[in-house]
């Protein structure tokens, strides 16, 4: 038997979702430069066996005093991974994750809940950061799902 305490891996599964980028090239996000403000189409996932999932996005920023570190996440499905449904749908508008108080360097991270029940075979996340300064607050962040509700236990 699982025991949901110790068993943790047992229950989920983490795919990778998504990531700073631009040119498809990992890459350090620069205020009003290159991927900022820009949708970058996350990494697709069979979702198949799993009812439910956290998408949680986490960041690493130097930004100047009172500027924010934001992400608007959309979601789009398919049965076959290559015919995405349109238009996509949103599932966080905009969420700050991060605002410059008295220090420059900040961590931190964000998980948004998501339904899978009744979801098509094929999920993905397209995630605009957007850093609100222009020209020198820097950002490196990434997205993970953890699908949960597995039909079938132990999860894999």
């Amino acid at each position: 038997m699982l025991n949901p305490v110790t068993d943790l891996d047992a229950h989920v599964k983490c795919v990778c979702a998504g990531a700073s980028a631009y040119g498809a090239v990992p890459a350090i996000l620069t205020a009003g430069g290159n991927g900022d403000n820009t949708k970058i189409t996350g990494q697709y996932f069979d979702r198949a066996g799993y009812d439910s999932m956290v998408l949680a996005i986490a960041a690493f920023a130097n930004l100047t005093n009172t500027k924010l570190l934001t992400f608007a996440v959309e979601m789009v499905e398919s049965d076959d991974h290559s015919t995405w449904s349109s238009p996509a749908e949103v599932v966080q508008a905009a969420t700050t994750l991060l605002i410059a108080t008295s220090s420059t360097v900040f961590w931190g991270s964000t998980q948004i809940a998501v339904d899978l029940k009744s979801r098509k075979k094929y999920v993905r996340f397209d995630i605009t950061p957007n850093l609100d300064a222009s020209g020198t607050d820097t950002a490196l962040w990434t997205a993970v799902g953890v699908l949960g509700g597995a039909q079938i236990l132990p999860a894999v």
